[in-house]
């Protein structure tokens, strides 16, 4: 149902607009497609997961997303675990782009809740530096690994927006960790000649 869905989608809008990157906006669970893979799944033992690698291959589809909430998906582990599942969550799905699907990965949403028991600064800034690393590192060797938009990015008197992973333009230390990540892929590029194009 889900697959045959994403098959008509994508190819009516392909008729409307031709010209932009289409993705689907995944989670990025595993399916029946790479059952392998299943077990990297956080929900897995409630069933959830549709099918990464099987959705992202339908026509007209131009590079696949993921998403990460270690928090929610993980409640009961320690926050080392969930560093773990994050760092194996990231670098499986550059993988698999890069060697299954051959297309662009981005990790369009990702956090880490202040509201967790024991929170502190620094685990967000962690979380940020281990998905913006990888992405580096994939980016510097010419992998699947693109791009990320973190969930969500507030200012003054928007706390009621906050739902616990809103970053705070007032937060100098972790918008520096981004301005860091935006610096050093800025220079990246702009040392080398890039065309990305529809597959």
């Amino acid at each position: 149902m889900e697959q045959a869905w994403v098959e008509e989608m994508a190819a009516y809008v392909n008729t409307i607009d031709g010209k932009h990157l289409l993705e689907i906006g995944l989670e990025g669970y595993y399916g029946s497609s790479t059952a392998d893979r299943i077990s990297i799944n956080p929900l897995r033992a409630n069933g959830y997961g549709t099918d990464f690698i099987r959705l992202n291959q339908v026509a007209n589809i131009d590079f696949a997303s993921v998403h990460s909430y270690p928090d929610t998906w993980l409640p009961n582990q320690s926050d080392d675990e969930k560093m773990s599942f994050l760092e194996t969550w990231v670098n499986q799905h550059i993988q698999d782009a890069t060697d299954t699907l051959n297309m662009p990965v981005m990790f369009c949403e990702f956090g880490k809740s202040d509201q967790v028991p024991d929170y502190k600064p620094q685990m967000r800034q962690q979380l940020y530096s281990t998905v913006y690393n990888s992405v580096y590192s994939s980016i510097t060797k010419g992998g699947a690994g693109t791009g990320t938009l973190f969930w969500q990015l507030l200012t003054k008197g928007m706390k009621s927006w906050d739902d616990g992973f809103g970053v705070f333009a007032s937060d100098s230390s972790l918008i520096s960790t981004i301005n860091s990540q935006s610096s050093r892929l800025t220079k990246f590029m702009s040392s080398k000649s890039t065309k990305f194009r529809r597959r």
